[in-house]
C-alpha cells in the first residue's frame, strides 16, 4: 500500500534562530535566491559560510541547508545536516520529520519509523505517529506497526490512511474478518472505489462466502468494466453452481474466455438448458470443424428428440471412424425413426463394446419383436 503521505520537505527559514548579524543575513540570502529558483547558488552560499564560520552552530542553518542539498539530490549530505540540526534541537519536530520523509522515500523502512516515533513523542502529533506505524509496516515489523494502528483508532481516528493501513496489516497477518470489517468501513465512505468492492470479493472468498463475493464482485461491475473482475465473477459463479448466471455473463461479454462457445455450451447443459447448449455446440463445431462436436450435437439432439437431425449428423461420422458408442446413438435413431434393418446394424456393430451390451441387447429384442422375430 504506496501513499505519499508526508509533508514537503521544510523550505522555511526560522528566523531569529542564528545569531544577529551574517548569519541572518546569509540566510535571508540563501532563502531569496532558493524562492527565484537559484537553489544551487543557494546552497554554495551557506556551504560557503558553515566552512568559513566552523564555531557557528545553528539548527535552523543545518536544516535549510539539508532542505537545498535534497532538492540537488544530494541525500546523504541533507541527512547528515538535518541529523546535525537534530543534535542541536532535539525537542525540533522538523529535522525529525524531513529525516523520516527521506529515510522512507530512500526504502529505509525502520530508520524512517525511528524518526517519526522521535518526532511524536517530541510534538505529540499523532499523525507522526501513524509514519512510523507505516514505515514499520514496510519494514515487515507488521506486529508491531499493528500495535500502534490499533491503538489510534482506539483514539478515535478514523482517517483513510489509517484504515488502510490497518487493511493491509490484518491481511498481512491472515486476520480476515478483522480485515473485513475494517474493509467495510471503507466501503462505506467510499463506496466508489473499485479496488475496495474487488478486495471485498477476495476477503469472502477467503472466508468461504462465495455469495458475498459475487455480490461484491457485481457492485464493482458496475462501477467499472473490468475484464479481470467479469472472469473472477465468472469463476465465482461456477464454483456456486450458478451455471444459468454464469453462462448469460459470459454470453454478454468479449474476450475473458478463449473458447467461449464451447464454454458456453458446457455452462447451458450444465444448467439444464439443452436446448441453448445446442446453439452453441454448432457454433463450436463451425469454427473448430473439430468432429468431437458432432457427437455432442447428437446426444443433445436425442435429448430434444430432435433425432432425425442427429440421423443426419451421425450417418456420416459412423462411417468415417468405427466408435461403438456412434452406433449405438446411431442405432437409437434409426431405431426412432422406424428404420429397423439400419437400426439392427448399428446396434450390432454396437455391441462389440460391452460398455452397451445391456442397452443393446434390449434395443435389439425390442427391434425383433416390432419385426415379429421372436
Amino acid at each position: 500500500m504506496r501513499e505519499h503521505f508526508f509533508v514537503p520537505i521544510l523550505l522555511l527559514i526560522f528566523f531569529g534562530l542564528c545569531s544577529p548579524g551574517e548569519c541572518s543575513s546569509v540566510l535571508l540570502k540563501a532563502k531569496e535566491l532558493s524562492e527565484k529558483g537559484r537553489v544551487k547558488e543557494a546552497y554554495a552560499e551557506l556551504v560557503r559560510f558553515k566552512k568559513e564560520n566552523p564555531e557557528v552552530k545553528d539548527w535552523g542553518l543545518s536544516l535549510f541547508l539539508g532542505n537545498l542539498a535534497w532538492q540537488l539530490g544530494k541525500k546523504e549530505e541533507a541527512i547528515a545536516q538535518w541529523q546535525e540540526a537534530s543534535s542541536l534541537a532535539p525537542a525540533e519536530v522538523a529535522p525529525l520529520q524531513n529525516l523520516g520523509k527521506a529515510f522512507f522515500e530512500m526504502e529505509r523502512f525502520e530508520e524512517a519509523a525511528h524518526m517519526f516515533f522521535r518526532a511524536w513523542k517530541v510534538s505529540g502529533n499523532s499523525a507522526f505517529r501513524l509514519y512510523g506505524a507505516l514505515s514499520l509496516l514496510k519494514a515487515g515489523r507488521v506486529k508491531e506497526a499493528l500495535e500502534h494502528l490499533e491503538a489510534l483508532r482506539r483514539e478515535g481516528k478514523e482517517e483513510e490512511m489509517l484504515l488502510r493501513a490497518l487493511l493491509e496489516a490484518y491481511l498481512n497477518l491472515k486476520k480476515e474478518k478483522e480485515a473485513e470489517e475494517v474493509l467495510l468501513k471503507l466501503l462505506k465512505a467510499h463506496p466508489e472505489r473499485v479496488e475496495y468492492w474487488r478486495l471485498l470479493a477476495y476477503l469472502r472468498e477467503q472466508l468461504e462466502d462465495r455469495l458475498g463475493s459475487a455480490s461484491a464482485l457485481m457492485v464493482a461491475l458496475s462501477l467499472k468494466e473490468d475484464p479481470t473482475l467479469k472472469q473472477q465473477l465468472l469463476e465465482t459463479y461456477k464454483a456456486l453452481g450458478l451455471w444459468l448466471a454464469a453462462a448469460r455473463l459470459l454470453e454478454a461479454s468479449q474476450g475473458i474466455v478463449q473458447r467461449k462457445a464451447e464454454a458456453l455450451y458446457e455452462l447451458y447443459l450444465l444448467g439444464g438448458r439443452p436446448g441453448e447448449a445446442l446453439k452453441w455446440v454448432k457454433e463450436a463445431f463451425a469454427r473448430t470443424g473439430e468432429k468431437r462436436w458432432l457427437k455432442e450435437m447428437a446426444e443433445i439432439q436425442i435429448s430434444l428428440g430432435l433425432h432425425e437431425k442427429a440421423y443426419v449428423v451421425l450417418r456420416k461420422e459412423v462411417r468415417r471412424r468405427s466408435d461403438p458408442y456412434l452406433w449405438y446413438l446411431f442405432g437409437l435413431c434409426a431405431l426412432k425413426m422406424g428404420r429397423l434393418e439400419e437400426a439392427e446394424e448399428a446396434l450390432l456393430k454396437a455391441s462389440k463394446d460391452g460398455k452397451y451390451a445391456e442397452d443393446v441387447q434390449r434395443a435389439l429384442a425390442y427391434i425383433r419383436a416390432l419385426q415379429g422375430k421372436f
